[in-house]
């Protein structure tokens, strides 16, 4: 017997609604990543504490989302502020996790979409707190792109191959000009091997919408931000590419991780609609 439309459409909305939870929940886990990846710490042990106090955090204060509401929040203990990070983190890839299960459906490019958007939310906000982004986070993630590929209803092996190496050759060669023509080094390697994790998760398509869509948004963010007095240039003395620099506007910088993750989560999500709008 056929399935209706109305339980096909229950059926959906049940995997909508767990992987808005189940999005939640990492979220929380990647907030352990961002916090303690960088300083090489393990993820597991010891478990979380107020970053303060280093008080330990019950279970019952580590709710998703709920817990910091509760807590308005604050520190059950010391009452220091928690930053807003932890929240924004676990709504933000529980609202991706719902949103890319009700685009594709349950199954193999959810899951591979799903872990790209995970990886792509820590590398960006170490990369936005700190200016780097981690090995284990883009190799890993290559490596894992790569592999999933392989399995029947996902990208293609050569695809994937080819997506990683034309994302990483692209910026790897728009890095070496700008380090010929201007002395400096106008991004970095973490940026390279970010884009090569992307492509290998969406292929070549994906590639050129992120690049497109990180680049126009890292313009227009300049453009405001400078026009608000937030981006401000470097200070002098400092070194770029083993050069000194002097404090000069053309110098002040964004970090491209961020706006490559925002470029590649929009072909996630609204991919057919963007590869139309470039054909056109």
């Amino acid at each position: 017997m056929p399935v209706s439309a109305p339980s096909r459409d229950s059926a959906l909305w049940f995997w909508v609604v767990s992987a808005g939870l189940f999005g939640l929940c990492i979220g929380s886990f990647l907030n352990v990543v961002i916090a303690r990846l960088p300083a090489g710490e393990s993820l597991v042990s010891p478990g979380s504490r107020c970053p303060k106090c280093r008080m330990p955090i019950s279970a019952f204060d580590n709710i998703p989302l709920l817990s910091y509401l509760v807590l308005l929040g604050r520190c059950r203990y010391c009452k220091a502020r928690i930053s807003a990070r932890y929240p924004f983190v676990e709504l933000l890839s529980g609202l991706l996790s719902a949103a890319i299960v009700k685009i594709h459906g349950p199954g193999l490019v959810s899951v591979s979409y799903l872990l790209l958007c995970y990886g792509l939310v820590a590398a960006s906000f170490i990369d936005m707190e700190l200016r780097i982004i981690p090995n284990k986070i883009t190799l890993a993630g290559i490596i894992t792109g790569f592999a999933l590929s392989l399995f029947p209803g996902g990208l293609g092996p050569l695809e994937s191959l080819g997506g990683a190496i034309l994302g990483g050759g692209i910026l790897l060669g728009m890095m070496l000009l700008y380090l010929v023509i201007r002395g400096i080094e106008g991004m970095g390697f973490g940026d390279v091997k970010l884009l090569a994790m992307i492509g290998s998760f969406i292929g070549f398509q994906g590639v050129a919408i992120t690049l497109v869509i990180g680049s126009i948004t890292t313009i227009l963010t300049s453009f405001v931000l400078a026009a608000l007095g937030k981006l401000k240039p470097e200070s002098p003395g400092s070194t770029r590419g083993g050069n000194e620099i002097k404090a000069s506007w053309r110098y002040a910088s964004l970090p491209f991780g961020p706006f490559l993750s925002v470029g590649a989560i929009a072909y996630v999500l609204f991919g057919s609609f963007l590869i139309n709008l470039m054909v056109i």
